[in-house]
């Protein structure tokens, strides 16, 4: 790609950013949810609320319950404040 194809690429996705987005990976996975970062040197993004085909929030259910209180108590525990 050259480097103005490149620099257009990189605008176009950065033009996404906070946007409701489809993803695929190449495995064929399909996500949805918001773009709330890119890693340009790898191409690898970050969604937010993400959600895939079968509508599952990824990182749902019991166990995913049981890290958020464990990280809750240490965050209290450390005095961390978070926003």
């Amino acid at each position: 790609m050259s480097s103005t194809a490149g620099r257009k690429f990189m605008e176009e996705l950065s033009n996404l950013l906070q946007k409701h987005v489809s993803i695929v990976t190449s495995q064929g996975k399909t996500y949805v949810g918001t773009l709330t970062g890119v890693d340009t040197e790898h191409l690898s993004v970050c969604l937010t609320n993400a959600v895939n085909e079968k509508g599952i929030i990824e990182g749902s259910g019991p166990a995913a319950e049981r890290v958020q209180r464990v990280f809750d108590e240490f965050i209290r525990e450390k005095g961390i404040k978070v926003a």
